[in-house]
């Protein structure tokens, strides 16, 4: 057994153990993550003793910090869940060693908080891990990532969306670390809403998940991603709308643009389990390439098991269309200001339904941007 080093909750160390000797047989998604066995259980401690998670949600009613998590009940069994759901080595190395996070719950109101997430100070990995209980709210939810650094980070968000609430995220990703990696799970229950707006650029690995299960009649969602790829930049994103109760839908959109030697994978999916009707669901991934070398690797994906709904997927990539900038250089706009209004244009019009603040972050991170 794991030694007790003054741990509150006996519990943990025992899962903490049986976790460990169970990693082998799961899902490896890369082989890089296999040092993270190897972690140092002192090493570990020093880690849950010293987070690093900086936010203006600190004083927030509701708020549980580590490292006392894991002595909340509710927030471990949602987290539990999630794991035993998905057997995730990378869940499991969230579970196992946490540097920041918190569990917050949101019941009979409206919020709107901004979540920065930053650079950990002397660590090799950050395992950041964040649950979000709504019961009868509205959560606007806006996510910052524009930390440097040569670490490995790992930033796991749970969201369960109960009676009727809504959830509005806004997530804006423009870091410079060693390997990016964010996962969302969101679990949405009868009559709930979830909308996601997503915005990826600079980082030179990144691997980012969404997961929905839309498990109550009436539920509802969407998603909305673009990304600018440049250099020899890889952008991996996987999206997937799980539909588990019938009369819901769920869309999900993905555009961005390809330079020089980038490869971007999109894998989206769309399931639907067996007996359910009245399902509306699509997906969609296009990406507009400026460059020969440059590489869009869409993979979307209809499981259907089940009549009586619809299903549909769309896969587009091109270069620019010369017919367009033609015209736009034909009205008096030089051909470098024409390609940059074409850009701006085909990934701001993926964002319908994002507030204007989000679309103007946007535009100025574009207009920096050297073409």
């Amino acid at each position: 057994m794991l030694p007790d080093l003054k741990i509150k909750n006996k519990n943990f160390l025992r899962k903490r153990e049986e976790i460990f000797n169970n990693l082998s047989k799961l899902d490896l998604p890369n082989e890089r993550y296999t040092d993270l066995r190897n972690l140092p259980f002192e090493k570990y401690l020093k880690i849950r003793d010293n987070t690093f998670i900086k936010d203006n949600l600190s004083d927030e009613e509701g708020v549980i910090f580590f490292p006392d998590f894991f002595d909340n009940e509710t927030a471990c069994e949602i987290l539990l869940k999630t794991f035993n759901s998905n057997k995730n080595r990378i869940l499991a190395a969230n579970l196992l060693f946490p540097t920041g996070g918190f569990f917050l719950e949101i019941k009979n109101r409206e919020k709107v908080l901004d979540l920065n997430l930053l650079s950990p100070s002397d660590f090799t990995y950050s395992l950041q891990t964040y649950i979000f209980k709504l019961s009868n709210s509205f959560l606007e939810l806006n996510i910052n990532q524009e930390n440097e650094g040569d670490f490995f980070s790992h930033s796991l968000f749970i969201f369960i969306v109960e009676d009727g609430s809504k959830l509005k995220l806004y997530n804006f990703n423009a870091p410079n670390v060693s390997f990016l990696f964010s996962s969302f799970y969101i679990y949405l229950s009868k009559d709930t809403e979830s909308e996601i707006y997503s915005a990826y650029f600079k980082n030179p690995y990144s691997k980012i998940d969404k997961r929905v299960f839309i498990e109550g009649t009436g539920a509802r969602a969407l998603i909305r991603d673009i990304f600018v790829a440049d250099k020899n930049l890889f952008l991996s994103l996987r999206n997937d709308l799980i539909f588990k109760e019938s009369y819901t839908s769920g869309e999900e959109y993905t555009r961005g643009v390809l330079f020089d030697e980038s490869t971007v994978c999109f894998y989206g999916l769309a399931r639907v389990e067996e007996k359910l009707k009245k399902i509306n669901a699509f997906v969609e991934g296009e990406a507009l390439l400026l460059s020969e070398r440059g590489s869009f690797l869409p993979v979307p994906s209809l499981e259907i098991l089940s009549n009586d709904l619809r299903c549909t997927h769309s896969v587009n990539s091109g270069p620019l269309s010369e017919e367009k900038l033609f015209y736009m250089i034909s009205r008096g706009l030089e051909r470098k200001e024409a390609i940059r209004m074409y850009i701006e244009s085909y990934l701001l019009s993926n964002l319908d339904g994002s507030k204007e603040e989000f679309k103007n972050r946007i535009r100025k991170y574009l207009d920096s941007y050297e073409l």
